[in-house]
């Protein structure tokens, strides 16, 4: 798999997440497994996508946290897949 295919796989099951998060967690549990297994297979690879990652992600997170907790659902179903992602990258 290309380089811009993992990327493209990685942003579809971010995308998919945010979706199932409050429907089937078992399942969005399952995507966050993919989704490890492709940043991880970048930052083996020595790809800054994963830096990158963990910057942005980190950033939003820490920008949501500072609003609760007077967020929305949205943002706060957003806040809970950030989390879950965080700890998959501090790994």
């Amino acid at each position: 798999m290309k380089r811009n295919e993992v990327i493209t796989k990685i942003k579809d099951l971010e995308d998919t997440m945010y979706q199932v998060i409050n429907v089937d967690f078992d399942f969005f549990q399952e995507l966050l497994d993919d989704w490890f297994i492709l940043l991880h297979a970048l930052k083996f690879a020595g790809d800054i996508y994963f830096s990158d990652k963990m910057i942005a992600t980190q950033e939003r997170h820490d920008f949501i946290e500072s609003k609760l907790p007077k967020v929305g659902d949205k943002t706060f179903n957003e806040y809970c897949v950030l989390t879950g992602m965080l700890g998959p990258l501090y790994y």
